[in-house]
């Protein structure tokens, strides 16, 4: 699976699938045009999870507009295995990517964090849980 280490390798941010919020002012033409990322609301949506010990990941259910799944890590990006290897199957299962936040490009990799990229699990380096999880909702809008 992919690494990203910049929001310019994660991100590549268009109006696709973003629904217009119309300007209905007395000129108002009936024509709408986008120009960036002006005026929309987010359709799909990204799962954000804190890891915790025990934590059970088979009581999780996805619904329909869940597009990725954001995971944060213990300190350096770590995770349980066993915990996430059933999140990850029911990633899978409905086609959602997911991704583990935490992680320092500078820092060696822990075990666990490479075992769960292998696994298919995606690794996002040098972020706060915040920047990511907007990172994501943007881009599973795009």
């Amino acid at each position: 699976m992919a690494d990203y280490e910049s929001i310019a390798s994660l991100l590549e941010a268009n109006t696709n699938n973003m629904e217009v919020i119309r300007n209905n002012n007395p000129n108002d033409d009936s024509v709408d045009s986008i120009t960036g990322v002006d005026w929309f609301t987010f359709n799909n949506k990204v799962a954000i999870i804190k890891m915790y010990p025990f934590i059970d990941f088979s009581m999780i259910n996805f619904a329909d507009n869940i597009k990725a799944c954001l995971l944060i890590g213990y300190h350096s990006g770590t995770a349980d295995e066993n915990a996430v290897d059933t999140l990850l199957s029911k990633c899978k299962e409905k086609n959602i990517p997911l991704y583990l936040q935490g992680l320092n490009k500078e820092s060696a990799l822990y075990d666990s964090s490479n075992n769960l990229q292998e696994k298919g699990v995606n690794l996002v380096y040098n972020s706060t849980p915040e920047y990511a999880y907007a990172t994501l909702m943007i881009k599973v809008n795009s």
